[in-house]
């Protein structure tokens, strides 16, 4: 059945979303305990978020009766040793803080509402290289643009940082999941991958390949890859640009254009100038992979202002569908877009 989508109220929503993740991530960090009022839906998602620093739900509808060790009656919130009492009923707050107050003997000081106006602080705020367009190549290429990083720290992008470790059969899990089901079983595709890095998804994109093109702003990448798969005898050709062109490519066309663990650092209008080039260099029922920030700006792990509603937007500008979208984890998005 066809429903009409106001794409406005979704950008609010995700907006607002943002903001109350925001606000839950700063009292994680702040490592209080922390009791929930309202074991409603809002309630147990929170608590899900909050994750160890609850210390137990209290709840009008709980009278005690049951034994629960972590769900409460209000008569038994002073057994509680909690710093914050949070309320998870939106709404009418005031009228519940007030009830709190006056009947249970809570200290008004200690009891906070979910703050769907949250601003985060100057220590919150994210790096220039996340928000201006320009430092945000500049720190793409310095990032990137290490043999030594990419070999002794990033062990080519299986272990980023020495840490949040992939494996082979892993990303290879992802692939299967995320990426097989739109190829309709060809394994004979012309194919562009975007940024591969060390070339931790090209090994993946090579079981579907005909030929395949590389296309990255750091040499060293592209040199890492051929040495990677110089015994290969799948055509492979390799393109330098400057992290925003694709004019090296010019005349050509493809089937698949992928692009992995790589978008999720790159600046919104850069995204939205590469899905713009992608729409006049993909053939008629190709495909357009894509891996990207999802949720916004965050400055653990630089991910950058793209959202799934903001990539959909952008898709539509440039006569593209968007297929599917699934998020990978917490934050990151695979978009699938396709011609028509």
């Amino acid at each position: 059945m066809e429903r009409n989508i106001n794409y406005a109220e979704n950008y609010s929503f995700s907006v607002k979303l943002n903001r109350a993740y925001d606000f839950i991530e700063e009292l994680k960090r702040e490592n209080k305990k922390v009791l929930l009022y309202g074991n409603s839906r809002a309630g147990r998602i929170i608590a899900s978020l909050l994750g160890e620093c609850v210390v137990g739900v209290a709840d009008r509808a709980h009278d005690g009766s049951e034994s629960s060790e972590r769900l409460y009656s209000l008569h038994q919130i002073s057994e509680v040793n909690y710093d914050i009492l949070l309320v998870t009923v939106l709404g009418r707050e005031s009228e519940i803080i007030n009830e709190l107050v006056n009947n249970y003997s809570v200290k008004k000081d200690t009891v906070l509402t979910l703050n769907l106006s949250y601003v985060p602080t100057d220590s919150d705020k994210v790096r220039a290289s996340i928000t201006d367009a320009n430092l945000n190549i500049k720190y793409n290429r310095d990032r990137w643009g290490s043999e030594s990083k990419w070999l002794n720290l990033d062990n080519y992008g299986y272990s980023w940082d020495g840490g949040n470790s992939h494996t082979l059969s892993s990303i290879a899990k992802l692939s299967d999941e995320y990426l097989k089901p739109y190829l309709n079983n060809q394994y004979n595709l012309n194919i562009l991958e975007l940024s591969p890095g060390g070339g931790r998804f090209t090994y993946e994109l090579l079981r579907y390949a005909n030929s395949i093109d590389l296309v990255d702003m750091n040499e060293v990448c592209l040199s890492l890859c051929k040495k990677r798969y110089s015994n290969l005898t799948t055509p492979m050709q390799f393109y330098q640009n400057d992290g925003q062109s694709l004019s090296c490519l010019s005349g050509k066309k493809y089937d698949l254009i992928a692009c992995f663990d790589s978008m999720v650092h790159m600046h919104p209008d850069i995204v939205e100038g590469y899905i713009e080039q992608f729409a006049k260099l993909i053939n008629e029922g190709g495909i357009i992979w894509l891996d990207h920030s999802g949720k916004g700006e965050k400055d653990i792990g630089h991910r950058t202002d793209m959202t799934d509603l903001k990539i959909t937007e952008i898709a539509m500008k440039n006569g593209l569908s968007v297929i599917a979208q699934h998020f990978r984890n917490s934050h990151d998005c695979i978009s699938v877009l396709s011609t028509g």
